[in-house]
């Protein structure tokens, strides 16, 4: 707490290391997973910097996506480290790391059940 966030030349280092190692020791789910992580979150930052030129909302459902991928990323570096057969779910151990993961879970939860309900 209190420490200084990463500059964006420490991030690309840390993505770029995690890439390199992964390639050769993480399973093919966490491959995949890192590999979706990365996709989405360029589209998903183009789609809101879209958004908010056009002055529309937008962002919130963006942080939703990136809270849901980000999940299955972790989740699938717990399978392939240490935990294959965890029952926890994506939004348990995001509640490691974001204090109102009950809020982003309830309201991905409701738009799975309206988009259920189409």
């Amino acid at each position: 707490m209190g420490e200084e966030p990463p500059t964006s030349e420490e991030l690309m280092k840390a993505r770029v290391d995690f890439t390199r190692v992964s390639t050769v020791w993480a399973s093919d789910e966490v491959i995949l997973k890192w590999s979706e992580v990365r996709r989405r979150f360029v589209i998903l930052e183009a789609l809101r910097e879209a958004l908010e030129e056009a002055g529309r909302a937008g962002g919130q459902r963006c942080s939703r996506t990136a809270v849901r991928v980000r999940g299955g990323f972790v989740l699938a570096i717990r399978r392939d480290t240490s935990y294959p057969k965890t029952k926890l779910g994506k939004g348990d151990l995001l509640g490691m790391f974001i204090d109102d993961i009950g809020t982003y879970l309830k309201v991905l939860q409701e738009e799975k059940d309206a988009a259920s309900d189409d």
